[in-house]
């Protein structure tokens, strides 16, 4: 399986508005990131979450992730909170520190893997492997990374980082 994440920071969703619209309405995938020292961040989570409900055609994925856990001293949300948005969201959590590359990879892999299970290719035993699975990452404009060229279109397997 190959799919393809499309990072969306501010600048993305400020000046792309229906462009994220559409990515709510067709991503099979989200990662809902947000920054357990910043509270408001989180609120910001619940947000994103109730909008990908509203727009999405179909029930996705979700892992929602509590980036810079390393930083407990000025921990601003709980585990416990972190990992009740999820459940209401049917989601999973699973907390993160970039810093100290704790869990990155696993966040990825556990979104890869509830997608597969989601939507299957060619249903049941379809041979895919999601130890192998390769998820292209597109950044939006903006967010530090190289825009997408015209011709790039999202295939079938699509996640949203938020």
């Amino acid at each position: 399986m190959k799919g393809s994440a499309l990072c969306l920071g501010c600048s993305t969703v400020l000046l792309f508005p229906s462009a994220v619209r559409r990515v709510l309405v067709e991503a099979e995938g989200f990662l809902l990131v947000f920054d357990v020292t910043r509270k408001e961040t989180f609120v910001g989570a619940e947000h994103w979450a109730n909008e990908i409900f509203h727009y999405s055609e179909a029930e996705p994925a979700i892992v929602v992730v509590g980036n810079k856990s390393d930083l407990e001293e000025v921990r601003e949300v709980s585990f416990e909170e972190g990992a009740s948005l999820a459940e209401r969201f049917k989601a999973r959590y699973i907390e993160t520190s970039a810093k100290m590359v704790t869990n990155v990879h696993e966040a990825f892999q556990t979104l890869a893997e509830d997608i597969v299970d989601k939507y299957p290719v060619a249903g049941p035993g379809n041979g895919i492997n999601t130890r192998t699975a390769e998820i292209d990452v597109l950044v939006g404009p903006g967010d530090g990374g190289e825009r997408p060229g015209p011709d790039q279109k999202p295939n079938k397997r699509t996640c949203a980082i938020l």
